[in-house]
């Protein structure tokens, strides 16, 4: 994030979805963990390492060309050692920079949201959507995100629909 402002705007949108502070977690990938996977990568590592997967959001800066900027929070997933209270981010950061997650300094950008399990549709285990949060109080930005929202919530809909078609006996939840 390149605003001068940015650092405030991460406070007062995390202060919006968690009760939990902003913190940094150190990024230490893992040679066998997958990029865009790392709730599947954080539960392999509790079950190849022990300790536990440690839920929440990172923060991904964007720019509309038309719109302006804004901010997507996307659901996330760390790990923890047994014992000890500091997460890692064993997940590989993607090729395109746009994809990657603010990361000063090398060390990523993490709010626990400890009321974020990810969906578990049988034997499928699926993120959240993620959230969008303009950067200015603009109504055409405005009216963009709740497109973007409405777009991420049918896409996420579509996932756990097909996770439940793919495993015969499990009925949607009402």
């Amino acid at each position: 994030m390149q605003k001068p402002n940015a650092q405030e705007l991460l406070r007062r949108i995390a202060a919006t979805i968690s009760k939990h502070p902003l913190g940094l977690v150190t990024h230490a990938p893992e040679p066998w963990a997958d990029t865009m996977q790392c709730v599947g990568n954080a539960l392999q590592k509790v079950s190849r390492d022990g300790g536990r997967a440690v839920f929440g959001w990172v923060f991904l800066d964007r720019q509309s060309l038309k719109y302006g900027d804004y901010l997507i929070a996307q659901h996330h997933a760390v790990w923890c050692a047994a014992g000890s209270t500091v997460a890692v981010d064993i997940t590989p950061f993607h090729e395109n920079p746009g994809h990657r997650p603010y990361s000063p300094g090398g060390s990523v950008m993490f709010l626990l949201d400890d009321a974020t399990k990810p969906r578990i549709i049988g034997q499928v285990v699926a993120p959240l959507a993620s959230r969008f949060f303009p950067a200015t109080n603009d109504p055409k930005l405005a009216a963009y995100i709740e497109t973007l929202r409405t777009k991420e919530q049918a896409e996420c809909q579509d996932v756990y629909d097909s996770a439940l078609a793919a495993q015969p006996g499990l009925e949607r939840p009402h």
